[in-house]
This record gives C-alpha cells, sequence and structure tokens, in this order.
C-alpha cells in the first residue's frame, strides 16, 4: 500500500526555447554594446601607444609625419589619418629630418606579431 507520487509536469518545450533564446540574444546584445562602447577608447589608447613607440624609437626626433606605403608609392597623411599610416618620418627641432620609423607585421603562431622599427640618420 504504498502512495504513488505524480510525476512532475515539466515545462513545454516551447517555453524553454523562448527562454534560452532570450538569454541568448542579451547575452550577444551586452557583446555588441561593450565592444561599440569601448571601441573609441582601445582605438585611442592604440593610438598613443604607437606614437609613443615612435618617439622611442626616434629619440632624436621632436615632431612626426605620417606617410602610407603601398603599391601606388608613397603618400603623406594628415594627423587625423593616423591610424593608416605604417611610415612615420621624425624631425628634430630645426625641422631636419632625423630618421624614420617602419611597421611591419606577420603572422605568428597564435596571432598577428606587429613590430616598430626605426633607422636613424645619424647612426647608420
Amino acid at each position: 500500500m504504498t502512495e504513488e507520487t505524480p510525476a512532475p509536469v515539466l515545462p513545454s518545450s516551447r517555453s524553454l526555447i523562448l527562454v534560452l533564446g532570450g538569454i541568448a540574444m542579451m547575452s550577444g546584445l551586452l557583446v555588441v554594446l561593450t565592444y561599440q562602447l569601448t571601441l573609441p577608447r582601445i582605438t585611442y589608447n592604440q593610438q598613443m601607444a604607437l606614437e609613443k613607440a615612435i618617439f622611442a624609437v626616434l629619440p632624436e626626433a621632436t615632431v612626426k609625419s605620417n606617410y602610407l606605403l603601398d603599391e601606388s608609392g608613397l603618400a603623406l597623411l594628415s594627423d587625423e589619418d593616423f591610424a593608416n599610416a605604417n611610415v612615420f618620418a621624425g624631425y628634430d627641432g630645426d625641422g631636419e629630418l632625423t630618421g624614420l620609423a617602419m611597421e611591419a607585421s606577420a603572422r605568428g603562431y597564435q596571432d598577428v606579431v606587429t613590430i616598430l622599427y626605426g633607422y636613424s640618420l645619424e647612426s647608420e
């Protein structure tokens, strides 16, 4: 004389799918929102780090100019196009060219490895 307990009522598949879909949509929205909100700050910090590195490899330079070197040749860029530049010319206080800094990158084991190397006219 045992009393049978009724089986628990399971939620419908539809409600499970709706809840899981809603959570996934909210998670995706939060990831995209975080990316969009932090992108300007990350870009600014990367540009400041690159500018600091340029003056580290060209210690005599006080002013720099941005250039883009591609298949069509060398083109002078404005400071607003700093992100597109891959060659940087350093000038001293008198406006004399002190050296060049060039950015290069190659595929590494897991990610792209980017280096910045400088060529000084004074210490060839």
